[in-house]
C-alpha cells in the first residue's frame, strides 16, 4: 500500500507536516550553502498548464496500482474517476452533457492526493546532480556549481528529460511563464550568449521570480520581497483607517490578524532577519496599524499599545516562527529533507556541556549565510528558558514564549 514513505522527500504539498514554507527553505537553504562555497545556484521554476485537469485517468491507475494499491480498492478509484459528466448552466438553459475523459475532481480530498500520486515519479527523470522541489503542480529544479556554463549545460539536458516525461504523462508546460534565476556570488556575472530552453523555447532569465507566495532575488536579500509586503500592509491599513469610527476595538483587531498579520507571519523565517533598513519600512507600517486600532496619535509611545492590545512586534513575530522552527528540530517533526539542516553538538564533540543536545552554532563567511536560518536558530533556541523548551506540546511552547516576549514591552 502506499505510504508516506513512498513520497518524494522534496514533495511538499498535501502532505501532513509539509508546506509550502518547508518548500522555499531547501531551495534557500541550498542556495545560501552555495555561495558559501562560492557556488551560483541555477533554479528553474516551472508551470504547468491546468496540471489538475489533464491527468490521464488510464495513466493513473497504473500508477496507483504499481504503488500497490490492488484488488477493490483500486476498482473503487476506478469507479470514482469513471463515468463523470459535466455540463454548463446559464439561467434555464442548459448544455448538452459532455464525459470527463481526465483530470481528477479539484475541491474534492482525493483530487490533490491523487495528483501527487500521479506526479510522484517526476524527480526519477532528473540526475542526481539536479535537486527538485515539488509543490503540487508547483515544479522547481535547480543546481549548484562553480561553472555556470557546466549548469547550463546540465539544465539543458533535464529539461530535455522533462519535456519527454511531461510527453509520456499527457502533462503540458506553459513556457511563457516557466523562468529561470540564477543566485551568483559577489562580483560575478553570468555570460550573455548563455541559453536556457525546452525544445524550441527559449526560457526567460529573471532578476527576482514569485516561488510559492514568496519573492526571491537574484541576491538573497528579500528586498523585493519587502516591498511587496509594505506595499500590502500599507492598503490594509488604508483600509482600516477608513472604517475605524465605525467599528470598536475587538472589530479592529480583527481586520488586522486578517488584513495585515497574514502578511507579517508568512515565510518571516526566511525573510524576518534581512538588513533593518529594510524591515523598519514594515515596523513604521505595523507601529501606525497598532495607533489606529487603539485610537492614539501617531506620534505615540507605541511599545505600551503592542503591550495593551497583545500584539507582537515584527522582531518579535519573526523569534517565535523560528524558535517554533527549531522547536519542531527538536522533536524530530520537520519533513526528511530539512531534518540534515543543523549539526548537533554531540555529533561534534563527546563534552558534557549542558548544550550538548543543542544544536551547534557555526562561523559563516557570508551576510546571506548568516541570516539564514541554519545560523540564526541555534542562536535564538539558545536565548530561550530551558522550562519553555521542555514543554511537551507546540501549542503550550508558543504561548509561554509569546507570553515572555509580550511581558518584555510593559518594562519599556
Amino acid at each position: 500500500m502506499l505510504t508516506q514513505s513512498k513520497f518524494y522527500k522534496s514533495q511538499y504539498g498535501f502532505r501532513h507536516q509539509h508546506s509550502t514554507i518547508h518548500a522555499v527553505h531547501e531551495f534557500i537553504d541550498d542556495a545560501s550553502t552555495a555561495l558559501e562555497a562560492r557556488k551560483h545556484t541555477m533554479g528553474v521554476f516551472l508551470d504547468l498548464s491546468k496540471a489538475f485537469d489533464t491527468i490521464d485517468h488510464s495513466i493513473l491507475i497504473n500508477k496507483l496500482e504499481w504503488y500497490g494499491i490492488r484488488g477493490i480498492a483500486l476498482d473503487w478509484f476506478k469507479n470514482y474517476l469513471h463515468g463523470r459528466t459535466q455540463y454548463v448552466q446559464f439561467k434555464t438553459e442548459k448544455s448538452n452533457t459532455l464525459s470527463i475523459p481526465c483530470g481528477v475532481p479539484q475541491g474534492s480530498v482525493l483530487g490533490p492526493l491523487l495528483f501527487i500520486i500521479y506526479s510522484n515519479d517526476l524527480p526519477n527523470c532528473i540526475s542526481s546532480s539536479t535537486n527538485t522541489i515539488l509543490f503540487a503542480d508547483d515544479t522547481t529544479i535547480y543546481t549548484s556549481s562553480t561553472d555556470i556554463k557546466i549548469s547550463f549545460q546540465l539544465l539543458n539536458k533535464e529539461l530535455e528529460s522533462l519535456a519527454e516525461w511531461f510527453k509520456t504523462n499527457k502533462l503540458s508546460l506553459n513556457v511563457s511563464k516557466t523562468h529561470y534565476i540564477i543566485i551568483n556570488p559577489p562580483q560575478t556575472n553570468t555570460p550573455n550568449n548563455l541559453l536556457l530552453q525546452i525544445g524550441n523555447d527559449i526560457i526567460e532569465k529573471k532578476s527576482h521570480i514569485k516561488f510559492l507566495g514568496l519573492t526571491i532575488d537574484n541576491k538573497l536579500d528579500w528586498k523585493e520581497h519587502v516591498v511587496f509586503v509594505r506595499n500590502k500592509i500599507s492598503s490594509s491599513i488604508y483600509a482600516i483607517n477608513k472604517v475605524k469610527h465605525f467599528m470598536n476595538r475587538t472589530h479592529l483587531l480583527t481586520l488586522y490578524y486578517s488584513l495585515v498579520y497574514p502578511y507579517l507571519d508568512y515565510g518571516i523565517t526566511l525573510w524576518g532577519s534581512t538588513c533593518q533598513t529594510y524591515l523598519n519600512k514594515i515596523i513604521v507600517m505595523q507601529k501606525r496599524a497598532v495607533r489606529i486600532i487603539s485610537g492614539s496619535t501617531y506620534n505615540c509611545h507605541s511599545d505600551p499599545l503592542f503591550k495593551r492590545l497583545n500584539i507582537l512586534k515584527l522582531n518579535d513575530i519573526y523569534e517565535l516562527k523560528v524558535a517554533k522552527h527549531m522547536y519542531a528540530i527538536h522533536h524530530n517533526s520537520l519533513p526528511l529533507a530539512l531534518r540534515n539542516m543543523f549539526v548537533i553538538n554531540r555529533d561534534i564533540h563527546t563534552h558534557q556541556t549542558r548544550n550538548r543536545h543543542n544544536p551547534h552554532v557555526t562561523i559563516r563567511r557570508t551576510n546571506v549565510s548568516s541570516n539564514t536560518i541554519r545560523h540564526k536558530g541555534p542562536a535564538v533556541w539558545y536565548s530561550i528558558a530551558e522550562n519553555i523548551k521542555s514543554k511537551l506540546t507546540i501549542k503550550s511552547f508558543t504561548r509561554n514564549l509569546r507570553g515572555v516576549m509580550l511581558g518584555k514591552y510593559s518594562q519599556l
